[in-house]
């Protein structure tokens, strides 16, 4: 259960990742740094998706990382991209602003919050309820204390999030995501 739970927080944090590379920085030319930046470069140059050079360029590092780290941390991080990589196909939205100065500020700030909820979410061992690209909903079962400080730590971030008294915390993009009535209705079950 608690790998389960650990994919769970590694697809979340891949999800993100993937809406601040496909609304803000891909559509208005902007790249990001690393890995992800020679892969978006050279699916531009070649026509080739992005998807397979982001799997075939952190290879290497995958070797790197289980000869040092070892093989929980491989699989990791090679579930984390396979992630990216799926997400990056599938899911496509329109781009919020046309604006390079703009972009590069919302993407890099999407794109952070993408890993610090993830980091966040597993430091607490709490669970991921629903992942979907609206809304993800987290569960901690516990004490008040300890879902209440899940809740400022996320909330630190400024990502937007709406909280239930049963211990669900939904992160969402938008106060206008019909969430409330989903959470009222499961915190009922």
């Amino acid at each position: 259960m608690k790998y389960i739970l650990r994919a769970l927080g590694l697809a979340f944090g891949a999800l993100i990742y993937t809406i601040g590379l496909d609304v803000f920085l891909v559509p208005n030319h902007v790249i990001d740094g690393g890995v992800v930046g020679i892969a978006l470069m050279a699916a531009q140059v070649t026509g080739i998706s992005f998807s397979v050079f982001i799997i075939i360029l952190n290879i290497p590092f995958f070797i790197f990382g289980y000869k040092k780290i070892g093989a929980f941390f491989t699989i990791s991080s090679l579930f984390s991209i396979l992630c990216l990589s799926g997400w990056s196909t599938f899911i496509h939205y329109e781009r919020v602003t046309s604006d390079p100065f703009l972009s590069t500020i919302y993407g890099g700030i999407i794109i952070g919050l993408g890993a610090k909820v993830s980091r966040t979410i597993r430091k607490h061992d709490a669970r991921m309820m629903e992942v979907n690209p609206t809304y993800s909903t987290v569960l901690l079962a516990g004490l008040t204390e300890d879902i209440a400080d899940l809740f400022q730590q996320l909330n630190s971030y400024n990502c937007l999030l709406q909280y239930t008294r049963s211990g669900r915390i939904a992160v969402t993009r938008s106060f206008d995501e019909p969430i409330s009535d989903y959470l009222k209705q499961n915190s009922e079950d």
